[in-house]
């Protein structure tokens, strides 16, 4: 009883019971169901149905991630009927939600092969991506530290690198069920006055404005250590040069240094930036600016020019960070004729544009009435 098929009930009948000619197939009772000595050799059960058994179609599918569906079921369609499409009895869809591990609502097995067929389990979900309003979300003022070890050319030494975290949130905004998106704009905060800080970054230590985005001031933050820069040294390689009792060489990592910090180390003093000038005259008349005739490295194929202290700091936006009585202190140099000349001795480089530069003017020198200043520059890693 509970077979499919036509009852035999003639009791003084014999069954032929040879192997049925589908047999393996889902729904066959296995034994021939016709009389004995019967004609052919079409072995036959009694089932009414035998299941086409060819692996379900989402067997050998793949799926967006490269993986295969892996569906393990047969083909349950009546191998009587014709068809193209191998489908088990599964009734759901076995391929994960979007945007969650739970599987998809869908009641289809098939569903994966529908066009453009979504597939979301049904539950709200948090939207994964970013804030996208303009500006940093969030910035640590307290800045991290971490011990590094600085290997130059001349000495190995352990110094304490600063850096600052800054952050572009996750949008707090909810997904609703069906769904693979929220309408609107991703936001970090519900509140619509919340503040975004100011894109732009110090070359030297990539320290990120902290002020408010869209400001009209000048861009402000703490500073931290010179990761950005390498040393660019105007003696040989060889002999280096000395500040704050360390031996730095071309090349050697800035990070050691602070931007905060490093101008007041080396006392007076004046930067090297690239060549703004068009013309050799735009390179004269301007106490600010000193042509260099020679080649300087990095890039030595890129003209150069001694600038001060303070247009260096208003040429990079930021916030010139150094008290006022070092900054008179840093300003105290002028131009002067050929007889007095300064003895560059210190470059540490960061420029960010290649300008067109005036030719090297051979007229005026950098001087100092009673005593030899350093030059220093920052030039960046990434040009």
């Amino acid at each position: 009883a509970g077979h499919s098929g036509k009852h035999v009930c003639k009791v003084n009948v014999h069954l032929c019971g040879a192997p049925c000619k589908l047999r393996g197939r889902s729904g066959c009772l296995e034994g021939c169901a016709k009389v004995t000595n019967h004609e052919g050799d079409d072995h036959q059960c009694a089932a009414n149905t035998h299941a086409c058994g060819e692996p379900c179609v989402l067997s050998s599918l793949t799926l967006a991630d490269g993986s295969k569906c892996g569906c393990k079921g047969r083909c349950r369609i009546s191998i009587d009927i014709e068809h193209e499409t191998h489908q088990c009895g599964a009734q759901y869809c076995p391929i994960p939600c979007q945007l969650c591990k739970r599987l998809c609502l869908s009641h289809n097995h098939l569903h994966m092969l529908e066009q453009n067929a979504d597939h979301l389990c049904g539950e709200p979900h948090s939207c994964a991506r970013r804030c996208g309003a303009e500006g940093i979300c969030e910035i640590q003022m307290i800045p991290d530290s971490i011990e590094e070890t600085f290997k130059g050319m001349h000495e190995c030494f352990q110094y304490t690198k600063y850096s600052q975290v800054a952050r572009r949130l996750k949008c707090v905004k909810l997904i609703s069920p069906g769904q693979l998106s929220h309408e609107g704009s991703h936001n970090h905060s519900f509140d619509p006055d919340v503040t975004h800080y100011c894109q732009e970054r110090c070359t030297g230590c990539q320290y990120y404005c902290t002020l408010k985005m869209g400001h009209s001031k000048e861009h402000e933050t703490s500073h931290g250590s010179m990761s950005n820069m390498r040393w660019s040294v105007d003696v040989p390689d060889e002999e280096g040069f000395e500040l704050n009792g360390r031996r730095f060489a071309t090349n050697d990592d800035g990070a050691p240094m602070m931007c905060s910090l490093v101008c007041k180390a080396f006392g007076r003093h004046v930067h090297v930036d690239d060549c703004r000038a068009e013309t050799p005259d735009e390179c004269q008349g301007n106490y600010e600016i000193q042509h260099i005739g020679k080649r300087m490295r990095p890039n030595p194929d890129l003209p150069k020019d001694y600038v001060t202290h303070k247009l260096f700091w208003r040429r990079s936006g930021f916030k010139d960070p150094y008290l006022r009585e070092e900054q008179a202190n840093f300003a105290k140099w002028y131009v002067k004729p050929q007889e007095h000349v300064v003895s560059v001795r210190v470059l540490l480089t960061s420029i960010n544009q290649v300008i067109p530069c005036a030719p090297a003017l051979s007229t005026t020198y950098l001087g100092e009435s009673l005593m030899t200043h350093f030059v220093f520059s920052l030039f960046s890693t990434h040009r």
